[in-house]
């Protein structure tokens, strides 16, 4: 198991999806 996750592509795509709705929830000017 690796010790650290080196690039978003070691990541499960799964995971890749959530955080980017994250990120793009986050981002969004408030309404």
């Amino acid at each position: 198991i690796r010790g650290r996750v080196r690039d978003w592509t070691d990541l499960e795509p799964e995971l890749i999806g959530r955080v980017e709705e994250l990120i793009d929830f986050v981002t969004q000017p408030a309404s």
